[in-house]
């Protein structure tokens, strides 16, 4: 795995492609409740906090909720479901590095357990579109922003 990079600031978006953005859908604070995209408001269930880990990985948390941004199930596959659930210890699947992307000032986000990117399906940049987990494609679905609040 690359070098990891350090988010230097508080509780970022972190924008696609299209000007969206990712968002606890409807703003809840249950489990299993999809990340989605959604157009910027200033909202908290689109912001999110980034604490690092000792492995360099990062535990990120919806800062409305105190959720972490988890892969469905522990899951290994591609397609699987990203949401957000409470924190468990020893969560890999709820652990992730922040590599440079191939277009600057983009970064990506690799699950921990998985080695898998987050990813936005079929590089779908539309309204309300779940984000899931899937291989490294190098592709701009698997490419984002952290803009600072």
């Amino acid at each position: 795995m690359s070098a990891t990079i350090d988010v230097l600031f508080p509780s970022p978006y972190i924008e696609s492609e299209n000007q969206l953005f990712l968002d606890v859908k409807g703003g809840s604070k249950d489990n299993k409740v999809p990340l989605i995209l959604y157009p910027q408001k200033d909202v908290n269930n689109q912001k999110f906090v980034f604490q690092q880990l000792p492995d360099g990985s990062h535990l990120i948390t919806a800062l409305h909720s105190g959720k972490a941004i988890d892969v469905s199930g522990g899951s290994d596959n591609d397609g699987a479901a990203v949401i957000q659930y409470s924190y468990h210890d020893l969560a890999s699947n709820q652990w992730w590095f922040v590599l440079p992307a191939a277009r600057d000032g983009y970064v990506k986000l690799v699950c921990n357990h998985s080695e898998k990117c987050l990813d936005v399906p079929g590089a779908h940049f539309s309204s309300e579109t779940n984000v899931q987990q899937h291989r490294d494609n190098g592709t701009q679905a698997q490419m984002f922003k952290l803009i600072a609040v």
